[in-house]
């Protein structure tokens, strides 16, 4: 296939993935669009295209405005794939292709399209996933497969961290990284653009505005997860909550 032909081809392929994921609705006539296209294209016949595809959804999911079914529209276009995902690609492989993103990455667990394995747990405790608290994320999935003594001696650097991992899990663990969002109050208020909601509790509480906020370990939104810390009205911005913005403006 010529350059220009593979450009046309995923931009094609482009446009009806965010024609799927921006429709706002469960309508199965876009999935079934977007099969189509996947079909005409014979996406899964080339490793090359299908490995490009798999980069283009990883990204998607990584910068994309995320709508009430968008994780579950990625996770649908991703089982129409899972067969031909695991026969052309080793575990690291889709690891690495997904590795930036902790909620699609629960997924691919949960399918068993990725088994967690040494190699992946040996990533999430380096310097780089700590800070992005990949190892609160999937504390069951380490400490059903390692062993307390390599825990304590790969982790005897970050003390706090291992203490975490020692500890019960919180209550609605499960439930709340599956949502893949901060499960603080005001941040969830924010999120939904409660302005009335909002204003009330931070007037009640004497809660601060210009309050800095740490990134939960259920946040599995990749541009926040960059930054130790966020003021609320660069969350409002990120999550476009224009009346809360304003509000905080």
């Amino acid at each position: 296939m010529s350059v220009a032909k593979y450009l046309k081809t995923m931009k094609i392929i482009q446009k009806h993935i965010l024609d799927f994921l921006e429709n706002e609705e469960i309508d199965i006539n876009y999935f079934f669009n977007l099969k189509d296209i996947f079909e005409k294209y014979k996406i899964s016949n080339n490793k090359h295209i299908f490995k490009s595809l798999l980069h283009l959804i990883a990204k998607i999911s990584n910068n994309h405005h995320r709508g009430l079914y968008f994780i579950s529209k990625i996770e649908q276009i991703l089982l129409f794939f899972k067969v031909s995902i695991k026969n052309y690609f080793s575990n690291s492989e889709i690891f690495n292709i997904f590795k930036s993103n902790k909620r699609i990455l629960l997924f691919l667990f949960d399918e068993k399209i990725i088994i967690i394995d040494e190699y992946i747990i040996k990533r999430f405790i380096t310097k780089k996933y700590i800070q992005k608290k990949y190892v609160e994320y999937f504390h069951p999935e380490i400490k059903s497969l390692i062993k307390e003594e390599w825990l304590s001696k790969h982790l005897c650097q970050y003390p706090k961290l291992y203490n975490n991992i020692a500890k019960e899990l919180p209550d609605n663990f499960y439930a709340k990284r599956k949502t893949g969002e901060s499960d603080n109050l005001v941040l969830e208020m924010i999120r939904n653009d409660s302005i009335e909601q909002f204003i009330t509790y931070i007037e009640k509480n004497s809660y601060s505005v210009t309050s800095e906020i740490k990134p939960s370990i259920y946040e599995t939104n990749n541009f926040l997860l960059k930054y130790d810390s966020y003021k609320l009205i660069e969350y409002a911005a990120f999550f476009g909550s224009n009346q809360i913005f304003n509000y905080l403006r």
